[in-house]
């Protein structure tokens, strides 16, 4: 097959959101970006066309892949880019070659000379292309874990209650004010979960004196109603500790109740260390993201 690799327009941001959500629609921890907010990305001051790259097939788009140049800080002497692997439509691999290959070449043309790349055993064929490009490994961004919730048994420790519309404005502010998330950043999870109430397989949160001290969310795997995913539990206070495991449990028991047989969690940054909360519960980590480097 002759392939041909072009790079960005606006007019392909349709398809990439197809082909990208084909497949990161059913990849823990991350999600393909919605066109509209493409858009507002690609047009910022500092974005270059030239480091997004698309494979087309007798004038259809079938891949794509996506790199950013990150500026030098002071003291660094090697510039760095970050490139997602390539994302292909079914029966084309032969364009995630051609995909890599020209993307590290006009990477190399602007003066990078490292790459860095996640990879996971989860993320479809990213740890075979770690292994293909000679990646090394430069350190581990997440943790994913997975229970099955027939081992659950109900451990009487309550506190934690369902959200209720009634409690948006309160999360909101404990977004914001306390875990440092950008007003935008969450005004999109926020219109996402309006507009997908189905993807919601619990949502439990813990308030004091109308204070949100907890909160986390569970969305379906994939929309498989039999899997259920969710990331860290955010608490906050002396006794955060406990507040997480009140969430734990009440989401638990509510998966269960809901018929949920499976529960990945993500643990990533802060929370890496946090695993034994999980794993006396049954759950086992052995799944890790991890960020990749090599060089040009």
């Amino acid at each position: 097959m002759t392939y041909e690799i072009r790079t960005y327009s606006e007019e392909y941001l349709e398809k990439q959101f197809e082909i990208g959500n084909s497949h990161l629609k059913d990849w823990p921890g991350t999600g393909q970006t919605q066109v509209d907010n493409l858009k507002q990305y690609y047009a910022r001051d500092n974005f270059d066309p030239e480091t997004k790259f698309y494979a087309f097939k007798d004038g259809e788009m079938v891949g794509f892949q996506t790199a950013t140049i990150k500026p030098l800080k002071e003291g660094e002497t090697v510039v760095r880019a970050n490139m997602e692997f390539p994302l292909v439509v079914e029966g084309h691999d032969a364009a995630i070659d051609l995909l890599m290959e020209h993307a590290m070449h006009a990477l190399r043309a602007k003066g990078v000379g490292r790459v860095q790349s996640r990879g996971s055993p989860l993320w479809g064929n990213t740890m075979d292309l770690v292994t293909k490009y000679n990646y090394e490994l430069k350190r581990t961004l997440s943790q994913s874990g997975v229970m099955s919730l027939s081992n659950y048994s109900d451990s009487g420790i309550e506190g934690a209650r369902p959200f209720e519309e009634s409690d948006l404005d309160a999360v909101r502010r404990m977004y914001i004010e306390e875990m440092k998330m950008p007003e935008q950043q969450v005004d999109n999870q926020f219109n996402f979960l309006s507009a997908n109430p189905d993807a919601i397989a619990a949502w439990n949160l813990y308030i004091e004196d109308g204070v949100v001290l907890g909160n986390s969310i569970v969305t379906y795997l994939g929309g498989d109603r039999t899997k259920g995913i969710m990331s860290n539990i955010f608490a906050s206070g002396e006794r955060e500790a406990e507040i997480r495991e009140k969430i734990l449990n009440a989401h638990l028991r509510q998966l269960k109740e809901r018929g949920v047989e499976e529960l990945t969690v993500l643990l990533f940054g802060q929370w890496l260390d946090r695993q034994s909360e999980y794993e006396k519960y049954g759950m086992q980590f052995n799944l890790p993201l991890n960020l990749y480097h090599r060089d040009l």
